[in-house]
């Protein structure tokens, strides 16, 4: 692919997901549901990675989780901030991580229900948004634990990607 083919933006996260997805889901937007597995196919890869550090891997891993817990707030429009967390350890931010990711897809499975109009408990976008944004902020905790930028990673697994399946959306972060 030539540079004139490629479309590389310096932008948000957000920004270049918008960008992307308009791009790659041609059939329509993808469900909640699929979008909250995505997110826990993610997150197991990257336990699994956190068991054999393999640094470069670690960085891509961690990145498509970022990258998923995005793509959720997207699809929800909810604008993600950073909140303070704090853990001990990278052992403790890892289990948060997974704690905060696993709260958020149980929301996501309650905001489905809803919408099949099925009984049981419920969730609100206020919530998701809740369990989102810690998620994604012991992602960077994790990141500093392993002492790279996130924000480097994310755009190098982004820009991977797109190259993978013929995309032609780059992502350059602001910061960059």
């Amino acid at each position: 692919m030539s540079t004139t083919d490629t479309l590389t933006h310096r932008h948000t996260l957000r920004e270049a997901n918008i960008t992307r997805q308009i791009e790659w889901c041609t059939a329509g937007e993808l469900s909640l549901a699929y979008s909250g597995n995505e997110l826990a196919g993610e997150l197991g890869e990257f336990i699994e990675v956190w068991e054999d550090f393999n640094l470069d891997r670690y960085k891509a891993e961690l990145a498509d989780v970022v990258i998923c817990i995005d793509l959720i707030a997207l699809r929800r429009g909810i604008d993600l901030d950073t909140v303070v967390v704090g853990c001990a350890n990278a052992e403790q931010a890892i289990r948060m991580l997974s704690i905060k990711v696993g709260h958020a897809c149980n929301s996501i499975k309650k905001l489905e229900r809803e919408s099949l109009g099925m009984k049981g408990s419920r969730s609100s976008d206020a919530e998701l948004h809740d369990h989102l944004a810690a998620a994604s902020s012991y992602a960077f905790l994790l990141a500093a634990y392993a002492g790279f930028s996130l924000d480097d990673a994310v755009a190098a697994k982004f820009n991977a990607t797109s190259e993978k399946v013929g995309l032609k959306t780059r992502y350059t972060p602001l910061a960059a």
